[in-house]
């Protein structure tokens, strides 16, 4: 046990600091976590590898090392104010050496007391696996209202690791409540008093088999008054008249997008949740804030629904342009989100959303605002904003980012957008357990201001870039989106670096488990003068840990992925690059075997004599790689030659010299079918095509 003093100190200038253990020291068995904290602090959350471990006023939590392996960890501490604003996360590592391997003997099952209430035919037993251990609610804890399940995992979730837990599930006697993965919502009310059963399973990525489960029993006593979840039938839409004095749009006509690669079907998200019992309001610039939300009467204001729905509850938004930054506090949960959604075929224009409530799905909004600040961003999604939907939007014509994230959210799904002329980038993902997919982004600008206009009072932010996406944080997942067209011009984006993907560490958490799969990355010129790229990895301003890159389709560009120092592995599985002038894997310092680069394809790549890698030194792992240039050139080899076969992909089309109207899919006669080493971690293709258990093709396609 690590004993430590606690309290309040005024000598240092961060709110929070971690008291105890020393950084880079060695801890065994049950190990208290402390921090000394500024007055402004009334939360501190503690997360070891990122996973939440506990989150409470107390400035301490004690941690079991026993239940990971030997070896490096990190511990974290996030301190919040009263408001639960995100003021600042430190973090640590400590060197975990416990005698003995990490394995808990598993508790006896617990057995149900009789009460009145029906007891089910069986308790189940928990597996001896403790892949997930359930920490609150206690066995025998008597529960009312809402309360949440906490979980403490053997092992940090990964997208790699097939025995680590990645999502669990919640059920109660038998009944599925709710999937996800820490502090599990559940509303006692909709159960009946007494003994019942709670039980949570742990699962893999992308797996449906349960890697073990953890069972308590609780008494439910809440009071007679206690309200109790009732299903309200939802009243039909009808059409509103438009006001016609709502406020002129400042944003400029809409462009029409570049259309979406037809091979690229967008596959379907993780669920999102439907509203569940609760009532739908209506909006209309029509209404008034103070009538009753039917939609006879509806409201005047997004902000008034936003300020009044409850968990389950909808408010459809009729057309207009509203002229209004609606600000999102309140939550619902999981299971039961708050639906924003705009009428269907309407379109409602408003300035943006500055959200930290938690269970939110907002839908189909046309969202342009030219502020400068915390205000410029399409959507800002701050504190401790969790479990929040953000889809079908038209986001464009902005100051700042399209949507940005700060490092205290988890849970966000950003899901088929539109993002043109953001600045900057169109996504700036942070937090954990994110997914980013199905979004389209075009036009970021760099300066957006030069273009004068409704830019005319944007500020120049340090360090300005033109990016599609850029990522922080852990467990994130950029899946199915399609980059295009961000030009580099004498106005707007004279001298961008251009990327797809960017990072450069971060001081709030050690970025780590990044996938980055299925998307497609197009730039409009391939140019030494231009600095257009796949990636740019780097840890600037903190380690990084693993980024993966799978069945990827990336053409057009002056560089493929660029990985700086402090990055300690890239994973580059089943990539297609076409027409990249330099070389497509650019590695900046000694490396390592934990560096994979496998069964990708690199078609015209190094048009300039350069090989299709750059490695300075070390022994990162080569195989299965093509390397073919167009009617059989001779192939680069500067700077270094990593070992690949030399044969022509057979494509279905190969497009023009920028890969316009190519199609990747690899033809009948492609030398390339069967021909790759088996990789477990990629189940699927570019097409979403399972891939079989043997005989993998090379690149994007199977």
């Amino acid at each position: 046990m690590v004993l430590v003093l606690l309290g309040h100190n005024r000598a240092y200038a961060s709110p929070i600091k971690i008291a105890s253990p020393t950084p880079d020291s060695t801890v065994t068995d049950l190990v208290t976590a402390s921090v000394k904290i500024k007055r402004n602090v009334k939360k501190v959350a503690f997360l070891v590898d990122g996973n939440l471990m506990a989150s409470s006023s107390s400035t301490s939590f004690t941690w079991n090392s026993m239940v990971v392996a030997n070896g490096i960890h990190t511990i974290s501490a996030s301190a919040y104010s009263a408001s639960n604003k995100l003021l600042h996360t430190v973090s640590e590592r400590v060197r975990v050496a416990n005698k003995r391997p990490p394995s808990p003997t598993p508790t006896s099952t617990p057995t149900m007391t009789r009460t009145p209430t029906p007891t089910p035919t069986a308790t189940p037993t928990s597996t001896p696996s403790p892949a997930v251990s359930i920490v609150n609610p206690t066995d025998g804890q008597s529960l009312t209202g809402s309360t949440s399940v906490a979980l403490t995992f053997s092992k940090p979730a990964s997208t790699t690791d097939p025995t680590a837990v990645w999502w669990t599930r919640l059920s109660v006697d038998g009944a599925t409540v709710v999937d996800g993965y820490n502090n599990l919502p559940w509303n006692t009310t909709t159960f009946s008093n007494g003994s019942h059963v709670v039980r949570v399973d742990g699962f893999a990525y992308n797996s449906t088999t349960s890697l073990g489960n953890s069972i308590v029993n609780v008494t439910v006593s809440n009071s007679a008054s206690s309200p109790t979840a009732t299903a309200t039938a939802t009243p039909t839409p009808t059409a509103t008249a438009t006001s016609t004095s709502a406020p002129t749009p400042t944003a400029t006509s809409t462009p029409t997008g570049t259309s979406k690669p037809t091979a690229t079907p967008t596959p379907t998200p993780t669920s999102t949740p439907t509203p569940g019992s609760g009532t739908t309001f209506f909006v209309s610039p029509s209404g008034s804030d103070s009538a009753s939300g039917s939609s006879s009467t509806p409201w005047r204001t997004i902000q008034k629904a936003a300020d009044t729905l409850n968990a389950g509850q909808t408010a459809i938004v009729a057309a207009g342009n509203y002229g209004e930054r609606v600000s999102i506090s309140r939550s619902g949960t999981q299971a039961s989100p708050i639906n924003l959604q705009v009428a269907s075929g309407a379109t409602a224009q408003l300035l943006g959303f500055d959200i930290t409530g938690t269970g939110w799905i907002v839908s189909g909004f046309d969202i342009s605002t030219q502020t400068n600040g915390g205000q410029g961003y399409g959507i800002h999604v701050s504190g401790s904003a969790s479990y929040v939907t953000i889809q079908n939007n038209y986001i464009h014509e902005l100051c700042h980012e399209g949507v940005f994230m700060e490092s205290g959210v988890s849970h966000i799904q950003v899901l088929n957008n539109r993002f043109w002329k953001a600045e900057m980038s169109a996504v700036q993902a942070d937090g954990m357990y994110d997914l980013i997919q199905g979004n389209e982004v075009w036009g970021t600008q760099q300066y957006a201001m030069n273009a004068g206009g409704i830019y005319a009072g944007c500020t120049i932010a340090g360090g300005a870039d033109a990016d599609a996406f850029r990522f922080f944080g852990q467990h994130n997942v950029f899946r199915s989106n399609y980059a295009h067209d961000i030009y580099t011009d004498s106005g707007t984006n004279p001298n961008p670096h251009t990327d797809c993907f960017q990072t450069w560490g971060s001081t709030a958490m050690q970025v780590d488990d990044i996938l980055i799969e299925r998307n497609t990355c197009r730039w409009p010129l391939a140019s030494t003068a231009v600095d257009a790229e796949t990636a740019m990895i780097e840890g600037v301003d903190g380690q990084i840990g693993t980024v993966t890159f799978q069945n990827n389709e990336l053409s057009n560009m002056r560089q493929g992925i660029l990985i700086g120092h402090n990055v300690a592995a890239l994973h580059a599985y089943n990539n297609t690059w076409d027409h990249v002038l330099d070389e497509a894997v650019i590695f900046f310092d000694f490396r390592s075997p934990a560096d994979e680069i496998i069964n990708n394809i690199f078609y015209d790549v190094g048009s300039g004599g350069d090989a299709y890698a750059a490695v300075p030194s070390g022994a990162p792992i080569f195989q299965a790689n093509d390397f073919y240039m167009p009617l059989g050139a001779s192939v680069g080899t500067y700077p270094s030659v990593e070992p690949f076969m030399s044969l022509a992909p057979g494509f279905v089309a190969y497009g023009d010299s920028t890969a316009a109207g190519a199609d990747f899919h690899l033809g009948s006669g492609s030398g390339l079918i069967g021909t790759g080493i088996t990789l477990p971690q990629v189940t699927n293709d570019f097409y979403g095509n399972s891939r079989p258990a043997i005989g993998y093709s090379i690149g994007a396609a199977q």
